[in-house]
């Protein structure tokens, strides 16, 4: 018993996919804007490893409300499947993919889905963007690098500013587009960031916040040192 407990504990150490069956190996996102007037596109590319006994595969988004959430698309090895998503909470809605009796693929698949988002409030030239992630509801492979990748292609007019996950965001251009992109260890629940038409503007709350934060720590130092030398 104790050896086959090693050899188990071996084999998904160094195979991890041969003990654990259904689970997300890595997602990629793409956002299109081209106008604030008009819905916002996100394509989404799940590659998991499933099961040949599986019979369906569970989504998940969470948000307050799905009525943002329009024209929603799925393809499974090349096939389209009907989702219906259903509030469980009021925060989190949940759906899932039902699979042919006579499906016998095992190992790992692509899981494309596709959708449009309204979910966006306009101020002036500020418009302030939520992209709530439509994701499958079983345990990823591991936390490694590029896990989840996501690029934002915005029309040149456009830049963004204020983004989360807070963290540094690559920043090319491509044909009339800006792209924007990230990648992470694990998958988000939501991509947010304000979206501006035009130049930035030189001074914003973040600049004046990040301003008082230099401040106030260079006057704490000062008083600091004037109180040392007294």
């Amino acid at each position: 018993m104790r050896f086959l407990g090693i050899l188990f504990l071996s084999l998904f150490l160094i195979f991890p996919n041969l003990l654990l069956a259904n689970h997300l190996e890595h997602t990629k996102m793409e956002v299109m804007i081209f106008n604030t007037s008009e819905p916002i596109s996100v394509s989404i590319s799940h590659t998991i490893h499933i099961d040949s006994n599986e019979q369906k595969i569970p989504l998940r988004v969470i948000g307050k409300s799905i009525a943002h959430i329009q024209k929603v698309k799925v393809r499974l090895e090349g096939q389209e499947y009907a989702l219906n998503l259903n509030p469980i909470n009021f925060k989190m809605s949940q759906g899932e993919i039902y699979l042919p009796a006579a499906r016998v693929q095992s190992g790992q698949i692509k899981l494309e889905i596709s959708y449009e988002l309204n979910a966006s409030t306009f101020d002036g030239k500020q418009k302030v963007v939520s992209i709530p992630i439509l994701f499958v509801d079983w345990k990823p492979e591991s936390a490694k690098a590029k896990a989840f990748v996501a690029s934002i292609k915005a029309d040149t007019r456009f830049a963004l500013k204020s983004r989360f996950p807070a963290m540094k965001w690559k920043k090319e251009s491509e044909e009339n587009l800006n792209v924007y992109s990230f990648d992470l260890q694990v998958i988000p629940s939501w991509v947010k960031f304000k979206l501006y038409e035009g130049k930035l503007p030189l001074i914003s709350l973040e600049l004046l916040v990040d301003l008082g934060v230099i401040f106030v720590l260079l006057s704490l130092m000062f008083f600091g040192w004037k109180k040392y030398l007294a």
